[in-house]
């Protein structure tokens, strides 16, 4: 079977967002490396491809990689309890020279076309093949982002076939990717396009701007953003990227990124959670312990992250407040997003508030239900107008 995908793929030091032909799946960007065969699943292939993406299981072969070995990737890293298990390098940024994405995209790019096999044939044969072509919309953090990055991360993909064994219950898929085309932009661009359009060649207009609207009495909608000297504050596990943009340019001269994420507090809090517990307790499981309110260690996480939190968002604070006074304060609005926004805002957002007032700035803080997945529905959308264009020159 031959399929092509369009995929918009975040990589996020802590989360991985992306979606092929449009569909979103999350995951802790983690893996393991395994080295025995982990045992067949009593369940039906069917319950077993529709959890798939939860139990990603994959033999990699890449030139591209260090090394060919069979990966749990995501949840399966972390629920598998492996005693390694890998992570970005959020004290060093290299995203673009690090294995990780590699192994993480290509191992879900993998599963989701032995999905989209089953789903059309209804049946999987050991040993088959699969064949990928895909064209791909990533991102690298303002902090490494460069010509020479950008090239080096693109051409990991293009050029190359790499070759994926999935397993599944007692079989074997082989999938082999190859990229046709693969664009790297600038972490905050993608933003904009989530913030400005709604992805129908509609300007967006719903839910995202009722903060927004309330403090400064106005009703406004994604074109009111175009023209906009805006400055992202875009705050992960590893780095708070502080791009600057009008319409859809970002200005690298004007832009910055700042080793400061909420994975050092998470870091930071987990030493004195793995010691309550009496638990080896990985950023990642501390990560979903705090985005789950319903988990029985919620409160217990939330306590002992508050006070590394404070001292995070403070060092975030003086990283803005340093950008703005280099940009002698000619912005328009401060735009703050990312996953880790969300933890933050009890800490930080008064605050920044406070000081935007002081220089006619306007501060935009997306909410939580949006805040993470900016940047790769940004690049969906990106991929939508692409896909667009190229139709219509064909059909030219």
């Amino acid at each position: 079977m031959e399929f092509h995908f369009v995929v918009a793929n975040d990589n996020g030091n802590s989360e991985h967002k992306i979606m092929t032909n449009g569909i979103l799946h999350k995951q802790p960007n983690v893996y393991s490396i395994i080295h025995s065969d982990q045992g067949q699943s009593d369940e039906p292939l069917d319950v077993l491809i529709a959890n798939i993406h939860k139990n990603i299981d994959v033999r990699i072969e890449s030139k591209v990689l260090s090394g060919t070995y069979r990966y749990l990737i995501g949840h399966a890293a972390i629920e598998r309890n492996q005693a390694q298990i890998y992570n970005m390098n959020i004290q060093n940024i290299k995203k673009h020279t690090e294995d990780l994405p590699v192994i993480n995209t290509l191992g879900t790019i993998a599963v989701e076309a032995v999905k989209k096999a089953y789903d059309e044939k209804k049946t999987l044969t050991n040993g088959e093949l699969i064949k990928v072509t895909t064209d791909m919309t990533t991102a690298l953090p303002a902090s490494i982002h460069n010509v020479e990055s950008e090239e080096y991360f693109k051409n990991r993909f293009l050029n190359h076939l790499h070759e994926v064994k999935v397993y599944i219950k007692d079989l074997t898929i082989t999938v082999q990717i190859e990229f046709s085309f693969v664009k790297v932009m600038k972490e905050g661009v993608p933003a904009l396009f989530s913030l400005i359009e709604d992805g129908n060649n509609n300007y967006r207009n719903d839910d995202i701007f009722e903060e927004f609207n309330k403090e400064y009495k106005n009703n406004v909608d994604g074109s009111y953003f175009l023209n906009k000297r805006i400055l992202h504050c875009d705050i992960g596990d590893g780095s708070t990227e502080l791009v600057y943009t009008t319409g859809y340019s970002a200005d690298p001269l004007k832009s910055a990124g700042e080793k400061i994420g909420l994975g050092q507090a998470i870091e930071n809090a987990g030493v004195n959670l793995s010691k309550e517990l009496n638990l080896d307790i990985s950023r990642q499981k501390i990560s979903e312990y705090l985005k789950n309110p319903n988990h029985k260690f919620h409160q217990l996480a939330l306590k002992h992250i508050y006070q590394p939190k404070q001292e995070i968002a403070r060092k975030i604070f003086n990283a803005i407040e340093n950008r703005l006074q280099t940009l002698a304060f000619e912005v328009d609005v401060l735009m703050v997003y990312g996953g880790a926004s969300i933890l933050l805002k009890d800490v930080l957002y008064d605050t920044l508030k406070n000081y935007c007032d002081k220089y006619g700035i306007e501060l935009l803080w997306i909410p939580s239900k949006y805040a993470v997945e900016m940047n790769v529905n940004g690049m969906q959308i990106y991929n939508t107008i692409r896909m667009a264009d190229l139709q219509m020159s064909n059909e030219g």
